[in-house]
This record gives structure tokens, sequence and C-alpha cells, in this order.
């Protein structure tokens, strides 16, 4: 069954959706992998049917299905001893089930919307290690101390656990003491293929320099690798935290002498505070983030701990700072290229010291996630936003300088952007002329941004920046206009008085009319009478 690259292996995909089905098939670079498709099923009893007949190398399966679920089906084989490896897909919230999955000796575990590149790296570990080793089992427990790593630790469940039950569960060697965050970040500058083939290794190698150095003072140690990462749990003894302190620098200069054998590599140690719990912990996580961040204006090749990027000048600039993100939130909403660009010129001239702060991180990172939350719907009329959300991270993610970052930042927005404008504006054709169409019907009535924006059901203010685009004027402007036009073909024709034409053109106020219509016309109303009448 298994063989060398010439060989491929059999992937069978389950899915109750047909479309997961064809989505997952497409995701998958078969040639690349050395793999082909051997089958797909909607059910459990078809899956286990086509593994017992097919003899699949690898089932990519969601847990739940229709007469038997995913865990079922997973059990039943491993009872029956077919050697092929599973890859569970599931939803966020199976907590329960995703802990079983790892119980029953699945590959991989994987959360749903499924990523290309996730999918194809999960495929690619396995792929390699078949031809390898044939279908041996893996570790269990250290698929149980990953899982926690990558998911149960961020899980409001695991919290209200005790340490006993925590070690118990996932396999974890837990002590009272200190726990603390540390991130490896690997910036590269050179060709990214090369990384990719690569890394899986380098970063195999950062981990066992980790347990070289840090492993007889911690009571426990949890990795989990990113694209660009490791991330490390620390858990010891009071007792060792000035020595963990104190042994950071060996930690990046041996990091530096692994990334130094591959060209373009750089190197940075981000460190959070320690704290005495789990939940302090994720706060180091965070802190770990943003002394990672620092680097883009300390420098990488370095150990940044996060208390040293604490500026007390931060805060004159936060402000500045709220007011710039609120008016570059306001372009994302009303789709103004030019006023995003301004915006974030204005916003990345601030000192260095104050963009590499964490208050300019997280106000990156939320005007980040709320461009994808304002413009999930137009977005996804063309593309999977969860998929161009995670690009866009990865493109942000690659920056290892601010003015990199900056730059980054500008061009995948602004283009996104532009890529929005460009696949609705045929659509935008239909909701004006409605609008349009509204305004004729009802002008001698009381219309407002809203009442349009509802009847073309869009939303106030992405249709008053599309009225204003496709018209030329904005929406006000254009229903004034429209008024002010039959009034004046109401002066000429009829012989309704200037209160009867200021309420039949949807005026309620004469003088207000009269005003308007100056202004407009250049005359009163009753000396365009005198005029054209």
């Amino acid at each position: 069954m298994c063989g060398t690259m010439t060989t491929k292996l059999k992937v069978v995909i389950a899915d109750d959706e047909q479309l997961i089905c064809s989505m997952l098939a497409k995701l998958i670079n078969w040639d690349e992998l050395g793999l082909m498709l051997a089958g797909h099923a909607c059910d459990g009893g078809e899956l286990l049917s086509i593994i017992e007949s097919g003899q699949p190398d690898i089932v990519i399966t969601d847990i739940c299905m229709p007469l038997m679920d995913g865990l079922d089906v997973i059990r039943v084989a491993k009872q029956r001893g077919y050697p092929c490896r599973f890859v569970v897909i599931s939803g966020y919230r199976q907590f329960d089930y995703a802990y079983n999955a790892l119980k029953y000796d699945v590959a991989d575990y994987l959360l749903k919307p499924i990523d290309a590149i996730e999918l194809n790296s999960a495929l690619k570990k396995i792929s390699e290690d078949l031809r390898a080793n044939g279908a041996s089992s893996q570790d269990d427990t250290g698929m149980l101390r990953s899982f926690f790593m990558k998911k149960a630790f961020y899980d409001t469940e695991t919290s209200d656990l005790s340490m006993e039950s925590l070690n118990g569960t996932y396999g974890l060697n837990f002590r009272p003491g200190l726990f603390r965050f540390l991130l490896v970040k690997i910036d590269y500058t050179d060709d990214i293929k090369i990384i990719y083939e690569n890394l899986s290794s380098l970063q195999k190698k950062v981990e066992e320099t980790i347990d070289r150095i840090f492993g007889p003072l911690c009571h426990d140690i949890l990795y989990d690798r990113k694209t660009d990462r490791v991330e490390v749990l620390l858990n010891y003894e009071e007792e060792k935290d000035r020595e963990i302190r104190q042994n950071m620098p060996a930690l990046l200069l041996q990091a530096k002498n692994v990334t130094d054998l591959f060209l373009g590599l750089y190197v940075t140690v981000g460190i959070g505070n320690e704290y005495p719990d789990l939940a302090g912990a994720i706060c180091s996580r965070d802190e770990a983030q943003k002394a990672v961040w620092a680097r883009m204006v300390l420098g990488f090749q370095k150990v940044i701990f996060f208390g040293e990027t604490k500026n007390s000048s931060q805060s004159l600039y936060e402000d500045k700072m709220k007011k710039l993100a609120a008016k570059i939130r306001q372009s994302f909403e009303t789709l103004n290229v030019t006023e995003f660009r301004r915006c974030t010129e204005e916003f990345f001239t601030l000192p260095k010291h104050i963009l590499g702060g964490a208050i300019a991180y997280e106000a990156l990172k939320d005007l980040k996630n709320a461009f994808f939350d304002i413009n999930e719907k137009l977005i996804d009329a063309f593309a999977d936003v969860n998929t161009m959300a995670k690009e866009t991270t990865y493109v942000l993610m690659m920056a290892y300088t601010m003015d990199k970052y900056a730059a980054a930042f500008q061009e995948k927005f602004s283009g996104i952007m532009e890529d929005i404008m460009e696949h609705t504006h045929t659509q935008n054709a239909r909701p004006i002329r409605q609008a349009v169409t509204y305004i004729e019907e009802h002008y001698k009535e009381h219309i407002s941004l809203e009442i349009v924006a509802n009847e073309v059901t869009l939303s106030p203010v992405y249709f008053s920046g599309m009225f204003k685009r496709e018209v030329g004027q904005n929406f006000s402007e254009y229903v004034t206009d429209y008024r002010i036009k039959k009034a004046k073909d109401l002066l000429k024709r009829s012989n309704l008085s200037i209160l009867e034409i200021s309420d039949a053109v949807g005026f309620k106020d004469p003088k207000y009319f009269s005003k308007i219509f100056k202004k407009a016309a250049g005359i009163t109303p009753a000396e365009y009478r005198k005029i054209y009448g």
C-alpha cells in the first residue's frame, strides 16, 4: 500500500455534503504530494464500505455524518485493523469530538472552514511518514499535548479543570509555580518556497535547542508550530525564574546558529511576563506577540521582553491613533481608497517607538479584523472571506520592519477594496435604478437615506458611498435636485400656489422651499414663474 513517491497514495474524502467533498478535493495539491482520489462518501456506512474494499492510505472525514458518525467509522476501522490514516474535520464548537478523535489516534484534526495551507501541510506530513515508516501509529500522548496547545489551551472549559485533571487528560506535567510564554519568530527575506521545504526541520531543531537549555529548569515545556514561529509555554518553579530569564540570550544565540544555515532567515525571541496560573499564561502569550511586534522598530535578531517595550509616551498618542483608526474604519465602510491611503499614511508617520508599542499593535489588529467583518458579504460575492482574511494575515506576518508592514497593510487592503468595487460595479446598477425609481415615485413624501437603503437591502453607510460613486452626487443632493426639477415643471405648467407646489414636491416648509429653490435656480419661485410661466 505504501511505497515510494512514484506510487501515489490513495485518499478518500467523506462529508454528508457533496459540495464540501468537492471543495476539499479542489484544495488538495494532488500531484505535488503524490496523492490520488480513490473515492468519496456521503455517510458513515458508505465510508466504511470504501475503506474495506478500497484500502485507502488516507481518509479525510467529517465527524457528523448520517448512519455512522466519523468517530464510529474510525473506531470500527481501528478494531478491524485497517491501517489507513485519518484526518478529521469538524466545527469550532465540537470540543468533545475533537478530544475523542485524538484518543482514536487520528493523524490530524482540522477545524472548519478548512484552510488549504493547513490541509496540504497535514497531508504532506502524513504522506511523508507513510512513505518513510509505513502505517505506524502516532504517539498518543504527543498528539494530546499538541491538541492542548493548539485548541484546548484557549477553551473556556479548560480553565475550569484542575491541574491534576489537565495533566491526566492531556499528558502534561504541570506543577505549581510559574507559566511563561515565549515566541521564537522566524523572519524570512529570501525565496519563501525554500523556507517551506525546510521549516519543519528547522522548527524541530529550535525545539530541541529549547529542550536542551530549559528542560532541566522546567516541569514541562509545550510547543505549537505556526507558519512563521514556534510558540512555547514554560512551566517552572518560581525560584528558577531568574535563571530562565538569564538563559534567553543563549536560546537566541543557538537559534541563530540554526537559522543561519538558511540564507535570508532571521530569528527574534519575544517573551511574555510570568504568571502563576494558566489564565495568566494566555496573557503571557499576548505579551509575547507584542514583544515580537516591537522587533519591527527595535530590530530583529534580539531577545525582547514585553516589559521592555512599554513607553510612557505611548499614551500621549493614544487619542490621535484612535481618531485615525476611526477614519480608516470609516474608509472601509465607504470603500474610499483615497481616504484609506491618506489616513494610513498619516498613521504610519507617527513616531516609530509609538508604532512599535502595544497600543498601535492592538489598533492595527482590530482594523484588520474590522475590515473583514464590515465587508464580509461583499467579499463573499466573489471570493471566500475566510481564505482572504488568512492570506492577508500571512502577508502582514511576513513584514519584518515597520516600513514593510505599512506598505503591506496599505497595498493589501486598498487592493481588496478595489477588487470589491470592481466586482460590485455591475451589481450596483440594479440597486441604484431601484433607488432612483423609488425617489421618482415617492418624492412627495418624506424620504431619507435610511428608508431608501432599506428598500434596496443595503446598509445606509455602504448605500451612501455607492450612490455618490455611481450617480456623482450624494443622496440628499440628488433628492433635492429632483424635487426642484419637479417644482420648476409645476411652476411652468400649473396654477398651483407656491405653498401648494412646495407641499407637492415634498417640502413641508414653504420658506425653506423658497430658500432651497433660490439657491438652486438663482431666483425665487415667484420670479421663476414670471419668467418661464
